[in-house]
């Protein structure tokens, strides 16, 4: 059974650590993928968690029909 978690706002405090953690040992192995909802795409922060392996996604507030679309 594979694992996906979607994390907004990862640009924030929380959703950043919680998102590191879920990449860091021992839930790298329990969890198959990690998307980071971000305002920001180009962010030192985005591109920390890329390199941890998550898949960032920019976040379009008010646009559902993209968002769900892109999900």
């Amino acid at each position: 059974m594979s694992r996906n978690v979607c994390i907004t706002a990862v640009d924030g405090h929380t959703g950043f650590l919680i998102a590191e953690l879920l990449l860091s040992e021992p839930f790298a192995s329990k969890v198959d993928l990690v998307v980071g909802l971000i305002l920001d795409p180009s962010s030192a922060r985005a591109s920390e968690l890329e390199g941890l392996g998550a898949k960032i996604v920019e976040h379009q507030p008010g646009c559902e029909r993209v968002m769900v679309k892109t999900l």
